[in-house]
């Protein structure tokens, strides 16, 4: 990281998928609980962390608080740039 206190954006998209597999994860133990006080409560506790971990992220994604790779100022890819010095 580079010290900015914002996240990559693979990091992001990691948080993202797994959220969702959270969510996966409640939806299947909900399914398959049978009244089991257990598998209810982890599958509420998946749900809720599943959720926020997903809300979070897509919240810092649409402020775009993260970092990433910059453009080059001129429009150029760093290959081409790259060729230009070694001529």
């Amino acid at each position: 990281m580079n010290g900015t206190g914002n996240p990559s954006q693979i990091s992001l998209i990691l948080r993202l998928l797994g959220g969702g597999y959270l969510l996966y994860l409640a939806w299947s133990l909900l399914g398959t609980a049978d009244g089991n006080t257990i598998y209810i409560l982890m599958a509420v506790f998946f749900a809720l962390v599943g959720a926020v971990l997903v809300l979070h992220t897509l919240l810092k994604i649409s402020r775009c608080e993260y970092t990433g790779p910059t453009p080059p100022d001129d429009g150029e890819s760093e290959i081409n740039e790259e060729e230009s010095h070694e001529e």
